[in-house]
């Protein structure tokens, strides 16, 4: 495996990244938690602010023809701006997703 030279600049870079990413897991709009409703066939987002939304699963990209099992499986980004099914390979970006549920 060949070494990676790692440069202060790099670093500097790294840590500006890693600072505007916990600032954006601490805003009120990032989602904290997501799961899957089978019940409504309804993806439930809960956000840091206390609020919760529910989208449904047909107004997601990629996950119209999708397994129950398959949708349960969701992963929010770090900062809380996203959601993934690595088993589907769908990532959505939620700002997006909240404009093309609800308009």
């Amino acid at each position: 495996m060949a070494e990676i030279d790692v440069t202060s600049k790099d670093r500097e870079r790294y840590a500006r990244a890693r600072a505007r990413g916990e600032a954006r897991a601490q805003d009120p709009s990032a989602v904290v938690e997501a799961r899957y409703d089978p019940d409504g066939d309804l993806i439930d987002l809960k956000f840091g602010g206390g609020g919760s939304m529910a989208i449904p699963r047909k107004a997601v990209p990629g996950l119209q023809r999708a397994s129950a099992s398959d949708i349960g499986s969701i992963v929010v980004s770090p900062a809380g701006d996203a959601l993934s099914w690595p088993s589907l390979d769908v990532d959505v970006y939620v700002p997006g997703l909240v404009e093309r549920a609800f308009g």
